[in-house]
């Protein structure tokens, strides 16, 4: 299960970490939040979806077009990442780091988890839209560090050593942002 906080955002903004032990416990925090960050998609490329909708149909299957936004790939690239994601990575000036292709990577099953929850929370009233708007949006950490000047060279994630300089740079830098005392 995914890590969780809560962040109320008074004068001194207060983060909580929740206990999220399964999707019943995401649930009822993300019930009672004004706004949820997922960091997951909630969502895959339109092409994709046309890809697996006429496999399944046995007809023909749309064209692999010449699009080659970045290092000369062949057209997958419309069926792997989204214009959402295409455009994220555009806007922060991310170089090579694009974000991981939801229809073909381990990100895969995260998505497919994900994209009860919306549904799961609109049960008892309406859609909650995937443009943001609505109480759950769809977030991008690795960019959101970019744009904030946080992203060193070396990767946050893992439990190598490099990895722990690393994150404590980052959380310095957030408290420092945000005005939070963590000490």
């Amino acid at each position: 299960m995914p890590a969780v906080c809560c962040v109320t955002w008074t004068e001194q903004p207060v983060v909580e970490t929740l206990n999220a032990r399964n999707e019943e416990d995401l649930l009822a925090a993300m019930r009672t939040a004004d706004k949820t960050g997922l960091d997951s998609p909630i969502g895959w490329p339109v092409a994709f979806t046309s890809l697996l909708a006429a496999h399944q149909a046995g007809a023909r299957l749309p064209a692999r077009s010449r699009y080659a936004p970045h290092g000369g790939r062949d057209g997958l690239v419309r069926f792997t990442h989204r214009l959402t994601d295409d455009g994220s990575w555009k806007r922060t000036g991310a170089g090579q780091q694009r974000p991981l292709p939801v229809a073909a990577d381990k990100l895969g099953i995260v998505a497919m988890r994900a994209v009860g929850l919306p549904e799961c929370l609109a049960e008892a009233g309406p859609a909650i839209p995937r443009d943001g708007s609505g109480s759950v949006v769809e977030v991008y950490p690795a960019f959101a560090l970019i744009q904030w000047g946080l992203a060193g060279k070396e990767s946050c994630k893992g439990r190598k050593p490099e990895a722990f300089p690393v994150r404590a740079e980052i959380l310095a830098g957030l408290a420092g942002g945000l005005g939070l005392n963590l000490s």
